[in-house]
């Protein structure tokens, strides 16, 4: 009967290793597409700065904290307004827009 508890215990632990080994795998992808996706037409240095940290704030495998519903619609305002500002006002203006209406 232990031996038995002991193996169950076992198989549990591994299945656990498991399904979190893939959901980091899972949330490397979805931080290179975020990458890929926005930083291919981006213009300024600032921008592509501000594009890498919300797509890791987001999805990176580095994340140890809860990213928050307003945190993460900041970061997608930064996504969806940052690729291709041409202008460095505009990518301070755009952030500035993002902080105040989600943060």
């Amino acid at each position: 009967m232990r031996i038995l508890s002991i193996q169950l215990i076992s198989i549990v632990f591994i299945s656990l290793l498991f399904s979190s080994a893939l959901a980091a795998k899972k949330n490397r992808y979805e931080y290179e597409d975020c990458l890929l996706e926005h930083l291919d037409h981006a213009k300024l240095d600032v921008a592509s700065r501000y594009i890498a940290e919300a797509c890791e704030e987001n999805y990176g495998s580095g994340r140890s904290k809860v990213i928050f519903s307003d945190e993460r619609k900041y970061n997608e305002c930064l996504l969806d307004h940052m690729v291709g500002v041409e202008s460095v006002d505009a990518v301070i203006r755009i952030r500035r827009a993002c902080e105040r209406k989600y943060r």
